[in-house]
């Protein structure tokens, strides 16, 4: 379950144990035993749900998720969005039509040529347990990322990201492997 999810389930629940916490703070009526009951199941449901958001909120700013993952490729494209703008700004209806096609086979190539990090499984336990916190899902994601950049440039940014998120050192061994493995994909 996402934090977006567990935010609108924890609002809902509060929005459903409003018209119950005024019978408590309304002087005026007297809250049947039936009232207390519904009232304390509520807020031990509005407690275990509190509970989750506070975790999720918690490992969220602790390390990454998903989230990230996605907002970095959302950046790499937008990056790549301005620079095809840009281009056919400057070029007429002929050339873009040369550059449509030629755009479709050089992706088809470039899926089949593309070189991929090269992991031993060794190095791979040692970055999900060193680096991402024993998470091999987050690994996996930030893998795939990484073998996704299209340039050193890209890769190091990236990387740049997972860095203050997990808050690595520059001096740490694995942070600096993982970082030569990402350089020599691009060399």
């Amino acid at each position: 379950m996402n934090i977006e999810q567990t935010l609108g389930k924890l609002q809902d629940l509060i929005h459903d144990t409003l018209p119950n916490l005024e019978l408590f703070v309304d002087g005026n009526v007297q809250p049947s035993s039936a009232d207390c009951e519904n009232l304390q199941r509520q807020l031990f449901d509005l407690q275990g749900k509190l509970s989750v958001y506070k975790h999720l909120k918690t490992h969220t700013e602790i390390s990454p998720s998903f989230g990230i993952h996605s907002k970095v490729s959302e950046a790499s494209f937008v990056k790549e969005e301005i620079k095809v703008t840009e281009t056919l700004k400057e070029s007429t209806p002929e050339v873009l039509k040369a550059a449509a096609y030629d755009t479709t086979a050089n992706e088809t190539k470039s899926d089949d040529d593309h070189k991929k990090l090269e992991i031993t499984l060794n190095q791979k336990f040692q970055f999900i347990n060193e680096l991402f916190n024993q998470n091999a899902t987050e690994y996996g994601l930030a893998v795939d990322q990484l073998n996704n950049c299209a340039n050193w440039a890209d890769a190091e940014s990236y990387l740049l990201g997972l860095k203050s998120v997990y808050d690595w050192k520059d001096q740490n061994e694995t942070y600096k492997r993982l970082k030569e493995l990402c350089k020599k994909r691009f060399d």
